[in-house]
């Protein structure tokens, strides 16, 4: 099965497993565009790393298989494979200068030596914003500069696939940022397909195309990173893209694709993208083990609030909301907005941009109406 639809595939992923130890990676699938910027995102532990490694062919596969361009590279060694593969720590030779460490990314036997390489090598150093540093040591660069020159050395060969592990996270905000637009244009602007491990969600809907969200070893959810990002489709995927409201809920019964559900503020309408309950019939106690419950679950900047009193309803908004009062128990600023924490029979946090937070502010103990549409509320288990 394939996680990714694309019409064809630069890279390809069948059922891959292996094992290392006591962690294994179970049945992977899931395709490259080509000229594609693929995200593995996932927490620590849960396999990214060992995925991209088995890509690079530095980890062999024990089932499955792995095509590039339509070919099975399964057992290509890693220097045949013509990938380029950049670690979390740079890994330069202390003993190189920057010159030196760039021009190390030739591989034998490749047709790029003497002028040709030096040219190239000059051309990346240019692209990358180190050329002033071409006689430095790693030992005397900082963490962005190191960065740029392992991102160089793994383009001097023109690889078919750059990968990237964590190659951001042991950055400052500020070199992050400038190294996010970097790949980005690199990317662009020499076209060269890109898969980019990361545990940082938010890095991943920056950077890239296509995202796969790991869970021990396995795929938890795949596709376009603004689709995981609105809609993720486990409790574990909401957690870990950062939902903000998760309330405990029982589904009651559903129609299509809409499932009614109870929480302790009553009854909500809410996607649900399986089809556990046949349309408009009630779950039965114990049923598909969902009767115990899962999570209604909310983003903070799609609530919206109004007056307890005003003579807004559901029926007065374009499409279908859910409406429920609450009390504001708390207002703390948050960057460039506002977050405000309510609390009825369940907690709700509420993140306005500073130009609703002056059209409608509110203080603490204030009785509010929250309203959310249907389509920003799903339901997941």
């Amino acid at each position: 099965m394939n996680h990714t639809e694309t019409e064809s595939a630069l890279l390809e992923a069948k059922n891959l497993s292996l094992s290392a130890g006591d962690f294994c990676l179970s049945d992977i699938s899931f395709q490259l565009k080509p000229q594609g910027y693929l995200v593995i995102v996932g927490p620590t532990g849960c396999g990214k790393t060992m995925l991209l490694e088995t890509i690079a062919g530095i980890r062999n596969i024990d089932s499955g298989s792995l095509y590039f361009n339509g070919i099975d590279i399964s057992a290509t060694p890693p220097e045949e494979r013509r990938f380029g593969l950049a670690y979390q720590d740079s890994l330069l030779y202390p003993f190189l200068s920057v010159r030196e460490n760039i021009l190390f990314g030739v591989r034998k036997g490749e047709q790029l030596e003497g002028e040709s390489a030096k040219k190239r090598m000059e051309e990346l150093a240019e692209s990358m914003g180190i050329s002033h540093l071409l006689e430095r040591f790693p030992q005397h660069l900082s963490g962005g500069e190191r960065q740029r020159v392992s991102l160089a050395r793994a383009l001097m060969s023109d690889p078919a696939l750059l990968l990237l592990d964590e190659p951001l996270s042991a950055l400052d905000p500020r070199t992050r940022d400038m190294m996010q637009e970097l790949l980005r244009r690199v990317h662009q602007e020499k076209g060269i397909p890109v898969i980019h491990v990361t545990h940082d969600f938010e890095e991943a809907i920056r950077m890239g195309d296509q995202m796969l969200l790991m869970r021990e070893g396995k795929i938890e959810q795949a596709g376009a990173p603004m689709d995981l990002y609105a809609k993720p489709q486990s409790a574990y995927a909401a957690r870990f893209l950062g939902v903000d409201n998760m309330i405990p809920a029982i589904p009651d019964r559903q129609d299509g694709p809409i499932v009614f559900c109870r929480c302790q503020d009553g009854e909500f309408a809410a996607e649900w993208h399986e089809n556990r309950f046949l349309g408009g019939e009630k779950a039965e106690n114990g049923e598909h083990g969902h009767r115990q419950g899962g999570w209604l679950c909310v983003r903070a900047e799609q609530l919206q609030m109004a007056s307890p009193f005003s003579n807004e309803s559901p029926e007065a908004f374009s499409r279908p909301m859910n409406r429920w009062l609450s009390v504001v128990e708390q207002v703390e600023m948050e960057g460039a907005h506002v977050v405000v924490y309510c609390r009825s029979k369940d907690a709700w946090r509420v993140r306005l941009s500073s130009r609703e937070w002056q059209q409608r502010p509110v203080s603490p103990g204030e009785l509010v109406a929250l309203t959310v549409a249907v389509d920003h509320t799903w339901y997941v288990c």
